[in-house]
């Protein structure tokens, strides 16, 4: 005689139940009136948890304008190139050397008093392995990453050559210089062309690394002259619709009175007219020179590659 099932019901297997009702960090069921208390869980964590974002760029790109625009609509504290010179995070890249030093490999990176911050890294300061140490970190804790480079290397580069120069990396004390570089009061002495040549070169090769990482994760890649080039209203719709992609991925992105202050100072008196001072560097004939060689070069062997492994 067969066991009757308890309740009059027939003897099955136990119906699985669907995937949706499991916990996305353990592999347990969740009971069906639970769900609803576990969804709105998950939603709080959402809106409620804050999320930073991080600027990769490089020098003279237009960096720290950039983050000023951003960081006045965020929440949260922002640090400037952790890792170069003897900022606050520079441990970080010496570990990370004498790790790889020691085993030959990379380590990860998992120091949590980054976590509190926005950050603005110049890459080319960096290990392309290093960078990607820290991408990872930031990607796996969910900051909004973005790429900032800038179309016109050269126009960069010889920036950076008059910013090394006269030691003038902000508005402040470019106004203080420069007129007296026009006048010839101050004399401004040649680039060492060694030194140029080797940092970019260092540049190009930072740039394709991190470049190739950023569109393997599908994470946007912004221009200098996106945000600062046109006419003060098309700048700021251009900022508006960052600002608003930022808040769709889930940034704590609110519009104040300091945003509109910003954009004021940004777009309107940031200009430090660089281009208009480089003529007055020595040796420009020469950067000029090196920075088109080098342009050439890297294109003839993009050509190349394409030409070996496309065709």
């Amino acid at each position: 005689m067969k066991e009757k099932a308890p309740c009059g019901a027939t003897k099955k297997p136990p119906k699985r139940l669907p995937i949706w009702y499991r916990s996305n960090h353990t592999n347990s069921l969740i009971k069906p009136e639970c769900m609803l208390w576990f969804y709105l869980v998950r939603l709080l964590k959402e809106v409620f948890v804050s999320k930073k974002f991080a600027v990769w760029c490089m020098q003279r790109t237009g960096g720290t304008s950039f983050m000023g625009l951003i960081r006045t609509s965020h929440e949260s504290e922002t640090c400037q190139e952790p890792f170069n010179g003897n900022r606050e995070f520079v441990y970080l890249r010496d570990e990370f050397a004498r790790e790889v030093n020691r085993t030959g490999t990379a380590p990860t990176i998992s120091d949590p008093d980054l976590l509190k911050y926005n950050l603005k890294i110049c890459y080319e300061y960096t290990p392309k392995n290093f960078n990607e140490a820290v991408f990872n970190f930031l990607e796996q804790n969910g900051y909004f990453q973005i790429l900032l480079l800038r179309d016109n290397e050269q126009s960069r580069l010889e920036s950076l050559a008059l910013a090394e120069l006269t030691k003038a990396f902000g508005v402040k004390k470019a106004k203080g210089i420069y007129p007296k570089i026009q006048s010839g009061e101050i004399e401004l002495p040649p680039v060492n062309m060694q030194t140029f040549q080797r940092h970019a070169k260092n540049c190009f090769q930072r740039t394709r690394h991190i470049t190739d990482i950023f569109r393997r994760h599908r994470l946007p890649i912004y221009h200098y002259e996106q945000f600062f080039a046109g006419s003060f209203d098309e700048q700021v719709a251009r900022h508006q619709a960052l600002l608003d992609e930022m808040a769709f991925a889930g940034q704590p992105i609110k519009i104040t009175s300091d945003t509109q202050t910003a954009r004021e100072e940004y777009f309107k008196s940031r200009n430090q007219n660089s281009g208009a001072m480089v003529d007055y560097i020595p040796n420009i004939h020469e950067v000029r020179e090196a920075i088109r060689d080098l342009s050439a070069s890297k294109r003839t062997k993009l050509a190349w590659l394409k030409k070996v492994f496309i065709s």
